[in-house]
């Protein structure tokens, strides 16, 4: 059997056998940095009634260090967010009530592998990371859904800056640019085996009601998945299969829906 109709099958069969259930979905929200995961998020989580388990960056004492100097702190940074995120993803995939996680651990490699590229962590600190990685995830199970937030890294640098966190202040366009270019790539290698929806995020959308179309689709409530219409052009939920996004055109219950611009000064405390 050719191997892209043999994930297709697999992933329609995992699909209907979540709805089947009375379990909750578990999803997971992925992103570079800056690209507006927590706000939405935090309303996605509220259109399906589940517990939102956010990105413990308030607790983090290594975050400012880190990015002030990222070659000292950067393997102490990776195994902490690694231990952490592994806590976060088993409360929020153990029971039927679900849960929406703002990241994931199955993203927490892209970091890892993009400072050893840059010569900020070290052949053999990378090895013992990837080791404690592939441990961890053996005992891993999938997720129901992720959606990827795609953002260019120009884009999401204004939000970073907008949001003003003091620990994010060294963080550069040459980072962002790598992390953006590993995510891209992540994403159609993940999609493979796991149900990934990519929304557009370029712009600034209404968080709130492109939320309740996504939860109505992971619920079962829209048999094929919908493009939200804005002014004219498309917001898209895209299935990525192989190497490139394809657009789905369906639209909302047989009616577009039109979410209004927000400003990036109403959305970006949020980011």
């Amino acid at each position: 059997m050719d191997k892209n109709l043999q994930n297709k099958k697999i992933q329609i069969n995992y699909r209907e056998n979540i709805l089947s259930c009375k379990k909750k979905p578990s999803v997971g929200i992925l992103g570079i940095i800056g690209a507006g995961k927590s706000f939405f998020a935090e309303a996605l989580a509220k259109c399906l009634d589940v517990p939102l388990f956010p990105e413990p960056l308030e607790e983090n004492y290594l975050l400012k260090l880190f990015y002030e100097n990222m070659l000292k702190y950067s393997f102490e940074m990776q195994v902490l967010l690694l231990v952490r995120r592994l806590n976060i993803y088993r409360k929020c995939n153990i029971g039927l009530e679900g849960g929406v996680c703002d990241r994931t651990i199955f993203e927490d490699s892209i970091f890892a592998q993009v400072l050893n590229n840059d010569g900020l962590m070290r052949d053999d600190q990378l090895k013992v990371y990837l080791e404690l990685y592939t441990s961890m995830m053996n005992d891993v199970k999938p997720l129901n859904f992720m959606i990827y937030l795609r953002v260019s890294p120009e884009e999401a640098l204004k939000r970073i800056k907008t949001r003003g966190r003091e620990s994010e202040k060294g963080i550069t366009i040459d980072y962002m640019k790598k992390l953006y270019n590993e995510y891209e790539r992540f994403v159609v290698e993940t999609s493979k085996v796991s149900n990934i929806i990519v929304l557009d995020w370029e712009s600034l959308y209404n968080v709130n009601d492109t939320a309740e179309i996504v939860a109505q689709y992971l619920n079962g409530k829209l048999t094929k998945k919908p493009t939200i219409m804005l002014d004219n052009e498309s917001l898209s939920l895209h299935e990525i299969k192989g190497s490139s996004p394809v657009e789905l055109t369906e639209t909302v219950l047989g009616q577009p829906t039109t979410p209004k611009i927000d400003s990036l000064s109403t959305l970006s405390p949020e980011f």
